[in-house]
């Protein structure tokens, strides 16, 4: 019965992921930048329609008319700077909706609106499992007051709310699933001792976190560290097999997360005539030497503080419970939360256009929730639950109002309050 009901919990929220994003995007219109198939969107999903490299049902007219994120070449090939691993996620969903648009005598045109369906369809449904395997994680650790809080605090109050029903066409939502998956995997090694299907499964995950955003890298170095040296456990005193792990071959991780890779080198040896290849071009981490941190956090234009107060606290939490039995996965946010910061402000455009506060750091959610859920425990066991539960509803609150008043793109300045006042005290779109 227990299993039943939660079964039943996650397909209705689910259900309500998937309405909230279609009501979302109810009004908006196709080929525009509101669009949730738009320019990078678009890019990423162009491996489906196209059979994965090759025109298919793709025509040259399409890739301005969805905001350029693909075009179709002189010899009938889709060009596009995006890797596959968005579209590998999306894949079971697309390839299920068009045999039911098929059955059913719909219109199966590329980008129309079996597509339009599909996409957040697949993003509610992940971002639901996702928080699932978070809370089963979570649950080992601490109460489960703190565990809801928190997770409610992760989706509803930050801004992978927004790119789970705003904006699900964009690659976070898919990230943070597979953030979330690694992590699981990684804890039910520990705790059960390797196997060579679930090592096969951990290493297609991990090679397509490395797939969609080699800057993913810091995050896989990371869990691998905890693993290894013992430290992905419950509580310091966990008697899990710790040591299972660092004792054990790795082959079986490290050859399955090629494969992934294998079949995006397929694509760019087909495309470009080289199994590997830099697509971004006159895109690069050109500032470096002098990194934007402070507009990184605090701009107008997607600062990660601005746009998402949630983020101020991941610091404030991950040192909270640094000597609280939680160290590692404190100094692992803490280590997280720095690279991913100065790398988004090394990068050639900081704000990285159209957004939703700092979408870099989306994914990343998924280890910052351990430190965010014990420092939350701790809070009630001090101060009780109506602070803590106070402070989640403005956290929350906060994050409905741009959700639902941003435009899908910030038109102001880097430092324009008075736009941003407007957008939060105004009204609703």
């Amino acid at each position: 019965m227990k299993h039943v009901k939660l079964v039943l919990a996650c397909v209705l929220f689910g259900g309500l992921n998937i309405f909230l994003s279609l009501n979302y995007h109810s009004h908006s219109h196709w080929y525009t930048y509101h669009d949730i198939l738009w320019a990078d969107r678009a890019g990423y999903f162009a491996y489906l329609p196209s059979k994965w490299g090759t025109q298919g049902a793709l025509s040259s007219e399409l890739g301005p008319r969805t905001g350029h994120g693909f075009h179709i070449d002189e010899s009938g090939r889709m060009v596009t700077k995006y890797t596959c691993g968005v579209a590998l996620l999306i894949a079971p969903f697309y390839y299920t909706g068009h045999a039911i648009g098929s059955l059913l005598g719909h219109g199966n045109d590329p980008y129309g609106p079996v597509d339009h369906l599909v996409v957040p369809v697949s993003a509610g449904i992940l971002a639901t499992l996702a928080l699932l395997l978070l809370g089963i994680m979570l649950r080992h650790r601490w109460s489960m007051p703190a565990t809801i809080l928190a997770l409610v605090l992760v989706f509803l109050g930050s801004n992978l709310f927004y790119y789970t029903i705003g904006d699900p066409g964009m690659s976070h939502v898919y990230s943070f699933f597979l953030f979330v998956c690694t992590l699981f995997l990684l804890d039910r090694r520990m705790r059960n001792g390797p196997s060579i299907a679930f090592d096969i499964l951990l290493g297609i995950v991990m090679g397509t976190i490395l797939l969609i955003r080699p800057t993913n890298a810091v995050f896989l170095l990371g869990s691998i560290w905890l693993a290894r040296s013992g430290q992905l456990k419950a509580q310091e005193s966990d008697t899990a097999r710790t040591t299972g792990f660092a004792q054990s071959r790795m082959w079986p991780i490290l050859l399955a997360a090629t494969l992934p890779l294998l079949l995006q080198a397929f694509y760019w040896q087909r495309t470009f005539g080289t199994p590997v290849h830099w697509s971004y071009t006159d895109e690069s981490f050109m500032n470096w030497a002098h990194p934007r941190i402070f507009r990184v956090l605090f701009s107008t234009n997607n600062g990660a503080f601005a746009w998402s107060p949630l983020f101020a606290f991941v610091p404030l939490a991950a040192l909270h419970v640094l000597k609280k039995g939680q160290k590692w996965w404190a100094l692992m946010s803490i280590f997280l939360f720095v690279a991913v910061v100065y790398m988004s402000g090394s990068w050639w455009v900081w704000h990285f256009g159209c957004g939703f506060g700092c979408r870099n750091l989306v994914e990343y959610l998924a280890v910052f929730a351990f430190p965010l859920t014990g420092s939350i425990d701790r809070l009630i066991r001090r101060f009780g639950w109506w602070p803590v539960i106070a402070v989640v509803c403005l956290i929350v609150a906060y994050e409905f109002k741009l959700v639902y008043s941003y435009d899908g793109c910030w038109h102001g300045g880097e430092w324009d309050q008075s736009e941003f006042l407007q957008l939060l005290f105004g009204p609703t779109k």
